[in-house]
């Protein structure tokens, strides 16, 4: 049952429109619930500093090939945390049907050498930190300095404002999700599956919304949300 003096659970989320279509549901419901956007780092600092209940987070160690669980644990959280689920998002370079690019390598040899603007999400964000690690891959690979990248003096908040950008032209080409760059009748090229993962702090398990929340990102429910949302998947435990 919800509470009239149940408190308020934040949430510090990197942008994605399951969790914020998860969000709004709850609050739809009468549960007090508290979205912040603000990418993967943020969150993170957030869980430290006790402002946020949970964060939603996907941010990709090059050093050593994982996703998220270094992250926690140079941020002294990984004793601190529980995993309360998640699912799988599709990466992909998103651009507009009147640019011709046949592969990855293609796409990133024309940003290299400034014949794309690219669309840039902001530091801090997972998707930015998995783009300068593509960047530098594909410089090293292809023997081209990151010297004449054009796009650099913007960064955009979430997916929906990256793909925006593209659609109308401003930009060329950006690294977003599947889902919202065919929201926005892009073409793309895939990159990578990635997981995205919700983390609660362990002294925070008692208040009243994160039990809902784990029960949505159980993998019975959270998959009839991703089944019907393209570019998402639920992989087996």
């Amino acid at each position: 049952p919800i509470e009239s003096g149940d408190p308020v659970v934040v949430v510090s989320y990197s942008h994605d429109p399951v969790i914020e279509l998860i969000l709004k549901s709850l609050s739809a419901r009468g549960f007090k619930i508290r979205g912040v956007c603000s990418g993967s780092g943020l969150s993170l600092a957030m869980l430290v500093l006790g402002e946020a209940d949970v964060s939603c987070i996907h941010i990709y160690d090059p050093g050593l090939g994982e996703y998220n669980k270094p992250y926690l644990e140079r941020f002294g959280l990984l004793d601190r945390v529980e995993y309360i689920g998640g699912f799988q998002r599709q990466v992909v370079l998103a651009y507009r049907g009147d640019i011709n690019i046949d592969n990855a390598e293609d796409a990133f040899k024309g940003i290299l050498e400034g014949r794309y603007r690219v669309a840039l999400r902001n530091r801090g964000s997972g998707t930015r930190a998995y783009f300068d690690y593509l960047l530098k891959r594909y410089s090293e690979k292809l023997g081209i300095q990151v010297k004449d990248i054009k796009g650099l003096e913007i960064e955009y908040p979430t997916h929906e404002e990256v793909c925006r950008s593209i659609e109308s032209g401003e930009t060329d080409i950006g690294l977003t999700i599947r889902y919202t760059a065919e929201k926005h009748g892009l073409k793309w090229i895939h990159i990578a599956w990635e997981p995205y993962e919700c983390y609660v702090l362990k002294n925070r398990v008692w208040k009243s919304p994160i039990e809902e929340i784990r029960k949505i990102l159980s993998k019975n429910s959270i998959t009839g949300i991703t089944a019907v949302m393209p570019g998402y998947r639920v992989p087996d435990q």
